[in-house]
């Protein structure tokens, strides 16, 4: 089985992620958590207890080739990187376009949407002239970005008129679907940024709270969120 969340509740509940037909498994038993280094399970207070090879663990990391205990259930655990068809058949979106930024920014925002499957591959831009011209090639080539990631203030062009832009250019070579747009940024807090978001559809804005908080844990929090509620 291939968990493509980072958090996976095992359990006879029907809430669970994955649902297990076993009277000596609790409700909701265990959790499988996938961290950037690392894979864990956590028992969650389950009646039984979860056991690692054969040993009882409240919370461990597990590795491939270790066998995980639950209820009268057995599972070896086979721990594989995906494939890239695989890769490419789970990602939320097939591609996405990132526009401003600072270069390590760029190319960290490019590494953890690949790395969580919410884009099967990135591009990233200095601007957003720069990604419009890209856009334009793959309408050219009846290719279109399924999710577009904006700074705000960006040089030659901002988000905004970015995002204005790239709606126009669907328009005008008549895409019947339109890129999901996230505004990845401190935008003014008024009217006409609100009205931007409704005309953008679908559009949403993240807040990347550039003042209080450092940059690759808010991007860590954006993608989470992406994983869990995608634009659109």
């Amino acid at each position: 089985m291939e968990f493509l969340k980072d958090s996976v509740v095992i359990g006879r509940s029907k809430r669970a992620d994955l649902v297990l037909n076993d009277t000596a498994i609790s409700a909701e038993h265990s959790r499988i958590l996938i961290m950037e280094d690392a894979v864990e399970v956590e028992d969650l207070g389950s009646k039984n207890g979860t056991f690692l090879n054969q040993l009882p663990v409240q919370r461990s990391v597990i590795k491939s080739g270790d066998r995980l205990m639950i209820g009268r259930t057995e599972m070896e655990i086979r721990l594989e990187e995906l494939s890239e068809k695989d890769r490419l058949s789970s990602a939320i979106y097939p591609n996405a376009l990132i526009a401003g930024y600072m270069d390590e920014e760029r190319n960290f925002i490019v590494e953890v949407l690949t790395r969580n499957l919410v884009a099967a591959r990135a591009w990233a831009f200095k601007n957003g002239e720069d990604l419009l011209a890209e856009a334009v090639k793959w309408f050219e080539q009846e290719r279109a970005p399924g999710l577009v990631i904006l700074d705000f203030k960006m040089p030659i062009i901002n988000g905004i008129n970015t995002a204005i832009s790239l709606r126009a250019y669907e328009r005008a070579y008549k895409r019947n679907s339109l890129a999901s747009i996230l505004f990845f940024c401190d935008p003014p807090d008024s009217e006409g940024f609100r009205k931007i978001l409704t005309f953008c559809a679908p559009a949403m804005l993240f807040p990347r709270q550039a003042a209080s908080a450092e940059f690759e844990d808010q991007a860590r929090l954006m993608i989470k969120n992406l994983r869990r509620a995608p634009v659109g």
